[in-house]
């Protein structure tokens, strides 16, 4: 496995967020949009001496995707739905799923990255409570979180939480969906310089920590079910945190005080384009023709089977694998989410405006100083937001301008 590097403020790129120690801070990281570095790179540690070429082993085999889901949710307390950041048509499956007539009484809590668990008393009120918050407090609940920052930016964040909230107004106060905000409860008001990057650290270093233990004291002590949303790394079993490389990610930790109570399904992302990599052509080739959105389970499947990895495509985590049988990417996930060709996906991205006046930006462009003094490398967040609002619709733009 990769030595991990000493603190150094990053390139903001998801690469170095996941292969460095604790640098993502104060809720100002901007972490790349996908998975880690060069599409057809192959991780030493995921490959165990593997030679390249075509993956062996049984079909995969596309379901029905809301289904699979409302029947995962039947049998097992908690489910993994894996995300890749800013991904338009993820949202789109999320939301339908959550307006689909079935689902009322197989959930109780929804656990998402992208809320700063220091308001959740301001989610509480607007999703739960069905109680007027206004938009500068509601703002609270995704702005200044340790790990994403303005990555939430993107409309798709506040529009989850307000179709929560338009679920739940439908529904008595005893049947609501409660939304758990998975990041620690981070305060951005108490990083007022250089010495404060301790506490700006800690923070990093607690997210996976932290996100399972609201899972474990909101969720499963208390007899309940829930839907865990989160980036690929924190929830796929057996990787090691990429914010503290000595402790496991959440995935890990649920499992290990829990077994057998998650399951995971994690995004099958393929890019645009005939591939060159042996694994990426037969991936590709297996899934045309499937319908949108698709779900397959990974079990004695070539997919699920395989130890190689192609960053950031498939079994882009490996290199976080905490042991030897965690580099199989069944060991992971037990199934994957087809959401289309790489050609038709596209992204969420913020207004321009946010970034150009009021203060909002006012605030990143403090914290950008700040930020810029404690790592040592330029940072600015409304320069970043704003590129990131203009670039084009395809989900890949993202991807590309980071690398």
């Amino acid at each position: 496995m990769e030595q991990q590097k000493p603190n150094t403020w990053p390139a903001l790129t998801r690469r170095t967020l996941f292969r460095r120690t604790g640098i993502a801070a104060a809720g100002v990281m901007v972490a790349g949009t996908l998975g880690a570095g060069d599409p057809n790179r192959v991780d030493a540690a995921a490959t165990t001496g593997s030679a390249r070429g075509v993956a062996t082993g049984g079909v995969l085999r596309p379901r029905e995707a809301a289904a699979s889901v409302l029947a995962a949710l039947d049998r097992y307390p908690l489910v993994a739905l894996a995300e890749r950041h800013l991904l338009q048509e993820i949202h789109d499956f999320r939301v339908a799923l959550l307006f689909n007539p079935a689902l009322p009484g197989k959930l109780t809590d929804i656990v998402v990255e992208f809320g700063n668990a220091l308001h959740q008393d301001i989610a509480d009120r607007f999703i739960l409570g069905d109680r007027p918050v206004a938009m500068d407090e509601l703002a609270h609940i995704w702005r200044f979180t340790i790990g994403g920052n303005i990555l939430w930016d993107a409309p798709i964040y506040e529009r989850f939480f307000r179709a929560v909230r338009a679920i739940n107004w439908m529904r008595p106060p005893h049947r609501r969906i409660r939304v758990l905000l998975g990041d620690p409860p981070f305060d951005r008001r108490k990083v007022r310089g250089v010495a404060d990057k301790a506490y700006v650290l800690s923070a990093q270093q607690q997210r996976d920590a932290h996100y399972a233990a609201v899972v474990e004291r909101e969720v499963m002590r208390k007899g309940r079910r829930a839907l865990l949303i989160a980036g690929s790394n924190h929830l796929l079993r057996g990787l090691r945190s990429g914010d503290d490389p000595k402790s496991p990610n959440a995935a890990s930790l649920l499992s290990q005080r829990y077994p057998g109570a998650l399951y995971v399904i994690d995004p099958l992302i393929l890019p645009p384009g005939l591939q060159r990599d042996p694994l990426l052509r037969q991936a590709q080739m297996a899934v045309t023709g499937w319908p949108r959105p698709a779900i397959a389970s990974l079990a004695d499947t070539w997919l699920g089977e395989t130890t190689q990895s192609v960053e950031p495509w498939i079994n882009s985590g490996a290199y976080l694998a905490g042991t030897p049988q965690a580099v199989r990417y069944g060991a992971q996930a037990d199934a994957v989410l087809y959401l289309g060709s790489g050609e038709a996906l596209t992204a969420s991205q913020a207004d321009p405006s946010l970034y150009e006046w009021g203060s909002y930006p006012a605030e990143l462009r403090r914290m950008s100083g700040i930020i810029t003094q404690m790592f040592g490398e330029p940072t600015d967040l409304v320069a970043e937001g704003l590129r990131r609002a203009r670039l084009g619709p395809s989900w890949f733009a993202q991807y590309a301008s980071s690398k």
